[in-house]
């Protein structure tokens, strides 16, 4: 039986196809997965539509699903209904920061076109155009690394493409930002400023921040509970904070 062959006498292999259209010719392969679903690839350029063929063989021997058309979107989704193990508040954070910053972005790509270098350049936008600080960007590096976790976990992906992505950004940006701690003056001036009227409902979170050394995420997650003012041995940074609050 003789081999097809396109106009520049190439033979064709076996699921690969010529199209013509207004004169121009195309190329096509196709194949069916083991549900028996068909589908299709195509391509203008011979040569590259095989080096996207044999990702497919490749793939397919190592039973890893053809995601086709499946977006990063498509996978949030996913993740929306099975997660597990994450706090109600946690979850709506982690919602609302990829809703805000990632769905009508990186999310509308498809999840075979996404390299590492796509998640690098997006994370340079959100600091240099969004003029996003690192911690938010960490943030939202974190909230695709659990959603492309999905994607692993589904055979949709051999491993995790954005791990490492944020690395190279973050040193440089915390190489670049200086920190610098309230000087004494300065803190003395906060703390009278906090006891003005419109200020007072603060007074107390920004003391125990101020002299506990505590971050928000950990002030905020305070309890009464998590005070034993008798022994003053289950939590001693807690105590240590709320006499000195009392004192004030």
């Amino acid at each position: 039986m003789a081999k097809r062959k396109d106009s520049k006498k190439r033979a064709l292999k076996k699921g690969e196809g010529v199209r013509r259209t207004n004169g121009k010719e195309s190329y096509y392969y196709r194949w069916s997965d083991a549900t028996g679903k068909r589908h299709y690839i195509y391509s203008a350029n011979l040569n590259d539509l095989r080096r996207q063929e044999n990702q497919i063989v490749r793939d397919r021997m190592d039973n890893i699903k053809y995601a086709g058309n499946l977006k990063l979107n498509d996978v949030y989704y996913m993740w929306v209904k099975v997660r597990r193990g994450l706090k109600e508040i946690t979850f709506s954070g982690y919602q609302y920061t990829y809703e805000n910053y990632v769905y009508a972005t990186l999310g509308q790509k498809k999840l075979n076109d996404l390299t590492k270098m796509n998640f690098r350049l997006f994370y340079i936008k959100l600091v240099e155009e969004n003029n996003l600080n690192i911690s938010t960007v960490e943030n939202i590096h974190k909230v695709i690394h659990l959603i492309i976790d999905l994607a692993v976990e589904q055979d949709y992906l051999r491993k995790n493409i954005s791990t490492g992505a944020l690395k190279e950004l973050k040193r440089t940006e915390e190489c670049s930002e200086k920190k610098m701690a309230l000087t004494k003056e300065q803190q003395k001036l906060f703390e009278e400023c906090l006891l003005d009227k419109k200020n007072i409902c603060y007074r107390p979170i920004f003391l125990v921040m101020l002299y506990a050394g505590l971050r928000v995420g950990e002030a905020t997650g305070l309890r009464w509970c998590d005070i034993d003012f008798d022994k003053k041995e289950k939590n001693l940074i807690c105590t240590v904070c709320v006499i000195k609050i009392k004192k004030h």
